[in-house]
């Protein structure tokens, strides 16, 4: 606000209807998350093995 008073292209009315416009921000919409995967899909259980260093 106090930049725009010193701005030598933006009037006084310019800056008071600017300040009285709601907040440009739009909240973002909630993502649903991830979709399970189909049933019909194999399932495996794979176990990989480590280091000691790396547990």
């Amino acid at each position: 606000m106090a930049l725009l008073l010193t701005e030598v292209s933006v009037s006084a009315g310019e800056v008071q209807t600017e300040a009285q416009l709601p907040p440009a921000k739009t909240p973002r919409a909630r993502h649903p998350g991830r979709a399970p995967l189909p049933a019909h899909l194999e399932r495996r259980e794979v176990i990989l093995p480590c280091a000691p260093q790396d547990c």
